[in-house]
């Protein structure tokens, strides 16, 4: 069985740019026992790793998600958000739309945009937060 929850783990230290020491720390755990979680068992032992409800939450708040959403994680079920989540992304979405089309001497390439590159820009935006919507269901 894959080790959805350690990969994850992984990957969002990655992409947060810490170290395995690094991240262990700020979730106050040891790096040897985050490296067994990331790996699904005990280098030491060979024995697949147990996480504590303790641990759990530490993870969850160092990663900003609720443990909830980590075991879902852990079970192979996409995050999901809510509708107010959702209202804010697009509303955020909506906001940069703005910004864009007001915005003069943008470029696009090292040459100024044209009203077709800004134009699709928005309408990738825009195919982004449906293909969002999509996964979710």
């Amino acid at each position: 069985m894959a080790n959805r929850l350690g990969e994850y783990i992984k990957q969002r230290r990655s992409e947060l740019g810490l170290s395995l020491r690094g991240f262990a720390t700020l979730c106050g755990i040891s790096h040897t026992h985050l490296n067994s979680i990331e790996k699904g068992f005990d280098p030491r032992t060979g024995k697949k790793v147990n996480i504590t409800s303790d641990t759990l939450r530490k993870l969850s708040n160092a990663l900003g998600l609720s443990e909830a959403e980590l075991l879902n994680i852990a079970k192979g079920e996409q995050l999901r958000i809510n509708q107010r989540e959702e209202f804010e992304i697009l509303q955020i979405l909506e906001e940069t739309k703005q910004l864009l089309e007001q915005k003069k001497g943008l470029l696009f390439g090292g040459k100024p945009v044209t009203r077709e590159q800004l134009q699709s820009i928005l309408d990738a935006m825009q195919v982004g937060v449906e293909l969002a919507k999509k996964r979710e269901n």
